[in-house]
């Protein structure tokens, strides 16, 4: 038996039906009619975890090989208590498990699950490329290219869309030509990790060569620009795992362009975040695919491809970038593919454990639109999370005493769907580093977690994401896919997950204990310090953010333009007074 609602995450199952019996009494005799209808069994969970190509020519699904995982449900039995039932999971990505009622179960496989009732599943990994031979050993590749534009700094790619790969060579400044031999196998796949595929003209793949130019400004808030200045389609080329070829073309300018045609702005990214998470990068990033986008991660990593044009914010130092400009760019790609943009916008969360240096833990805003979509108004992160009705803001202790941790939050309007991820905290080398305990997928905005999936956990943090896409959850297409499609991210303050903090003794572990928060000690039983990343009121802390952010001094104060101390996430200088005139104008900005 286990207590709670197991957390729920994105793995990747598809749809699979298995041959069901007829629906016929089992003492039927020869005279029995040969055309009962055939129901699936109520009792049975079947799906597949598979990666779908799909290519101009029609989609390709190839299953994974689960025969080292378990796959389990875990059914409801009674108050805060479940049983599990583990299922037979195959080398072709098939599963199956037996002995599942109708209702609300958690399909789970790892650290990932979903809550849902639907007993035939559809969750698969779509990518716009097709299978393709991968490389096993070393491949030269001699490049012989000419008509490079002279530039300050640049790159070429070789990309093949199709085949779903690129390798990137840097070039020197104001290069003219360049003739070098490159490894293949060092090449890096554009919809997943392991070794690169082989572009294969007999398979009808396509090979762009493309020249990158990249500007970064050096200004406070600086924009790092991608954008093609010259490229080149070479001959049909086929690459041989462990065989030596050559590609020489020459490279000359591209007249097609793509022009996004809008600005973005951060005012409208910001809504919704917290403001002890602090602005650390915004991307438009524009690829053109051989096929209509598919598969989508809620993470925004899923959808890649060949890149016509990046621009980004390098930093936001006294928060000087207000929006992110658009220009036309080049654009070098056939123009039968199809052409999107993901808008990333990343903020970060410093935590710690006791005695370690921080880490960061990403909150982002991702959309993936059409070019003309840029312009649509964010998804706004969940607000309001609470855990075991304590403020997610401030963090505090949770009691591991066997019941289970309730997460709730305010969904966001536009969202479909929502993933929770559990981090457990500890310190290594002297740094506070994160593990994955959880991954959680609900369609509404509450979420039950039983004390067993978070053992061994002493100190964690919760990353509620609210997703939008086309997929169905509640039919049981359980993975965001499609464009449009859109996600934003909220990361909790550090809590202490503790059988003993609260009791008023101090125990192993523990720096202090005096049942809850005083001036001397922090409700999670460690001492008050600023920086700490637990708001203490009781020691006077208005806010705790570990760093400098929008909403919170490094010095536990409110950040207020005017108080000399200098907050680079929102102040270009602090003078300590808000008179202009004096170098620092009254609104924190160097004059």
């Amino acid at each position: 038996m286990v207590r709670g609602i197991v957390a729920t995450g994105l793995l990747a199952l598809a749809a699979c039906q298995f041959p069901r019996p007829a629906d016929v009494p089992g003492d039927a005799g020869p005279d029995a009619p040969t055309d009962a209808p055939i129901d699936a069994r109520p009792d049975l969970v079947t799906g597949r975890i598979e990666r779908r190509y799909a290519t101009p020519a029609g989609v390709v699904d190839v299953g994974s090989d689960l025969s080292l995982l378990t796959v389990q449900a875990v059914i409801p039995s009674g108050q805060d208590a479940f049983t599990i039932v583990s299922g037979v999971a195959r080398a072709d990505g098939t599963f199956e498990i037996e002995g599942v009622p109708p209702g609300p179960y958690i399909l789970k496989a790892g650290r990932t699950a979903h809550a849902t009732d639907r007993h035939e599943v559809t969750l698969r990994t779509t990518v716009p490329a097709r299978p393709a031979q991968l490389t096993t050993m070393a491949t030269p590749i001699d490049l012989q290219l000419g008509g490079l534009v002279p530039v300050p700094s640049s790159y070429v790619s070789i990309i093949s869309g199709a085949a779903g790969v690129e390798a990137i060579v840097p070039l020197p400044a104001s290069p003219a030509s360049l003739a070098q031999t490159l490894d293949w196998a060092t090449a890096s796949p554009l919809y997943s990790g392991g070794p690169p595929p082989l572009p294969d003209a007999r398979m009808g793949d396509d090979l762009t060569i493309a020249q990158y130019r990249v500007t970064d400004a050096t200004t406070l808030g600086a924009l790092r620009v991608e954008e093609v200045v010259a490229a080149a389609a070479p001959s049909a080329v086929t690459l041989y795992d462990g065989v030596g070829s050559a590609v020489s073309d020459t490279l000359g300018p591209v007249t097609a362009r793509l022009t996004p045609g809008t600005v973005v702005s951060r005012a409208l990214l910001d809504q919704g975040h917290s403001t002890l998470s602090a602005p650390s990068s915004l991307r438009v990033r524009c690829v053109a695919l051989p096929v209509a986008a598919g598969g989508w991660s809620v993470e925004g990593a899923a959808i890649d491809g060949p890149m016509i044009m990046s621009v980004g914010v390098t930093d936001f130092l006294g928060g000087a970038t207000a929006t992110l400009p658009l220009a036309t760019y080049a654009d070098p790609f056939p123009a039968a593919w199809q052409r999107y943009c993901k808008l990333t916008y990343a903020r970060a969360r410093a935590v710690r454990v006791p005695g370690a240096s921080p880490t960061q833990l990403t909150a982002s805003t991702v959309r993936l639109v059409n070019p003309a979509g840029l312009a649509l108004t964010p998804m706004s992160p969940p607000t309001a999370i609470r855990v075991d009705g304590l403020d997610a803001e401030s963090g505090g202790v949770l009691r591991n005493d066997g019941r289970p941790v309730s997460v709730t939050w305010t969904g966001a309007s536009q969202a479909s769907q929502y993933n929770v991820s559990v981090y457990q905290l500890r310190a290594q080398g002297g740094a506070t580093v994160q593990r994955l305990a959880v991954s959680i997928t609900t369609s509404t905005p509450v979420l039950t977690i039983p004390a067993e999936l978070l053992a061994g956990s002493d100190f964690i943090t919760f990353v509620v994401t609210a997703s939008m896409s086309s997929n169905t959850y509640a039919a049981g297409n359980l993975f965001p896919e499609g464009v449009p499609g859109a996600a934003s991210t909220t990361v909790t303050a550090m809590f202490r997950f503790s059988s003993t903090c609260g009791d008023s003794t101090v125990d192993v572990g523990e720096a202090c204990d005096e049942g809850s928060a005083t001036a001397t000690c922090d409700a999670d039983c460690t001492s008050v310090e600023c920086g700490d990343g637990t708001r203490n009121a009781a020691a006077g802390e208005l806010c705790d953010a570990i760093v400098d952010t929008p909403g919170c001094d490094s010095d536990c104060s409110a950040n207020i333009c005017g108080d000399g101390h200098r907050n680079p996430t929102t102040e270009q200088c602090d003078d300590g007074n808000t008179m202009s005139g004096d170098g620092c104008s009254a609104a924190c900005r160097t004059e």
